[in-house]
């Protein structure tokens, strides 16, 4: 009896394995082409990071040269900013006589 039940389910589970099959297949198949449409973009970014490391350097050297500018600096919020005034003399309270 169940034998004959296991039998009976037998096409349908061989169905789907073939489906699963064929879906596992296709998705290998995209696996396998995307590193090769990936690999045109990163050899681009391999040519365009020095160029980046050296416009990033450039800027950086260009602020910290208009920081050390008097007025310059400060005006464009390149320089440090200034440091907290001295404190007010407290006032000491008067003493009655």
């Amino acid at each position: 009896m169940a034998s004959a039940q296991l039998a009976a389910q037998l096409p349908d589970l061989l169905d789907n394995l073939s489906g699963t099959i064929d879906r596992l297949d296709a998705t290998v198949d995209r696996l396998d082409r995307t590193p090769a449409l990936a690999d045109p973009a990163f050899a681009a970014y391999d040519r365009l990071l020095p160029r980046l490391e050296a416009l990033i350097a450039v800027g950086e050297d260009l602020f910290g040269a208009l920081s050390r500018l008097p007025g310059v600096g400060r005006m464009a919020g390149l320089g440090a900013p200034p440091g907290p005034g001295p404190e007010p003399p407290r006032k000491r309270p008067r003493r009655k006589s």
